[in-house]
């Protein structure tokens, strides 16, 4: 959509809004500071900026409209009684990749989000540009992905590693994290677990009655589940520890490892190579 292409706002129905179905994967987290000045801004000034939508037809016909741009807003004017809203209605917007990759687009407050919120939608939007999910990617592809968010982000790998790994657990996890009352390090962890453990440790931090105390409960389960693993289990996870550690290191730095540096490794990088996969393929004969 070019500037000459702009489409011409229209008065909408708040009853024939709907969000975005992806919206709570994204941004789960209501930032209430946010709110509070959005909320004055409508207030003193009303509704400022258009909101985005896109046209859906719905059941017998009906037409509602999926917002892209303005969950807030919408939120808040419907709290203060209002029953219309001024909207963009983006009908250039055909396929489900293109309204993800627009509504990923849309937010003017990028640099008061979350990290970890952050991470996710940039994830997010280099899967839409390689057409693939991660899971799909080839090794080399997401280490590609990670020193790209790295670089935008200004962070080293290895934290970006840790914060792609805890978007891999359960959403009450990756909202404590979010929040900052739970720490990166201890949700990677988490990520590493069995996802019955990781669910057992979710429903838990869902439970808290005490969020400043999260750190140390969830330290004491990881122990616990530590020390209940059986020996092979225990020598695994600190494998992928060290795996994962080592990747963050020195996944795009082996080019500049040199030949006589390496050379000392090479047997045990041999009993490395065969022992992943092993692993590797016990992995496969469980899916």
């Amino acid at each position: 959509m070019t500037a000459s292409h702009i489409p011409k706002p229209f008065k909408l129905a708040i009853a024939d809004l709907v969000a975005y179905e992806h919206q709570p994967e994204f941004f789960g987290v209501v930032d209430a500071q946010t709110d509070a000045r959005v909320r004055q801004s409508l207030l003193a000034d009303g509704q400022r900026d258009p909101i985005v939508v896109v046209r859906r037809v719905g059941r017998r016909g009906k037409i509602k409209y999926t917002i892209l741009d303005g969950h807030r807003r919408v939120r808040l004017m419907k709290q203060f009684g209002h029953t219309h809203v001024i909207a963009i209605i983006r009908d250039d917007l055909q396929t489900a990749e293109e309204i993800e990759a627009a509504y990923l687009t849309y937010n003017p407050n990028r640099g008061q989000m979350p990290t970890l919120c952050l991470i996710r939608i940039t994830k997010r939007q280099l899967e839409l540009v390689k057409g693939r999910a991660w899971n799909s990617l080839t090794d080399s592809q997401r280490t590609e992905l990670k020193d790209t968010i790295a670089k935008s982000m200004k962070m080293s790998p290895r934290n970006v590693a840790r914060y792609i790994s805890v978007l891999s657990t359960p959403k009450p996890i990756q909202d404590a994290v979010e929040r900052e009352e739970l720490r990166l390090t201890l949700g990677a962890q988490i990520a590493m677990l069995p996802q019955e453990k990781q669910q057992e440790i979710a429903d838990t931090i869902a439970t808290a009655d005490t969020p400043t105390k999260i750190n140390d409960l969830v330290a004491n389960l990881l122990d616990a589940s530590t020390h209940r693993q059986p020996r092979p289990v225990r020598a695994l996870d600190h494998l992928a520890h060290s795996l994962q550690r080592a990747i963050a290191d020195l996944g795009d730095r082996v080019d500049s490892v040199r030949p006589h540096v390496a050379q000392p490794y090479i047997n045990v990088l041999g009993q490395g190579e065969d022992l992943l996969h092993r692993l590797k393929q016990r992995a496969t004969e469980a899916q």
